[in-house]
């Protein structure tokens, strides 16, 4: 009885199906490919021998709260270097910039 109620199955009918769905993963690969050709950010880190870090986070919060500061459209981070094998820094600041941002253009 079951038999009865199965149709042939089409292969011209599959074939179109199986291009179709070949056509879409392709398209939508391609399209976020493309979207993430670029990094997420860029950043760039430099090393400090600090002996005063209350000072050297006071100096980054006043450039931060400049003109200069609130034109730069960045994230910026301060840590400290806690095992850091024969290198002398004890600490680190690092900036990070999204591209669409463009930050050369501010600075």
């Amino acid at each position: 009885m079951v038999n009865e109620q199965l149709k042939p199955i089409n292969l011209r009918k599959i074939m179109r199906l199986k291009q179709f769905f070949l056509i879409l993963v392709l398209t939508i690969r391609t399209t976020l490919v493309s979207a993430a050709e670029g990094p997420l950010f860029y950043g760039q880190s430099y090393d400090f021998v600090v002996r005063d870090p209350a000072a050297m986070l006071m100096v980054m919060d006043e450039y931060r709260a400049s003109q200069t500061g609130k034109k730069t459209p960045n994230t910026v981070v301060l840590s400290q270097n806690i095992v850091n094998g024969d290198y002398a820094s004890t600490h680190q600041v690092h900036g990070f910039f999204t591209p669409a941002l463009q930050p050369w253009i501010n600075l």
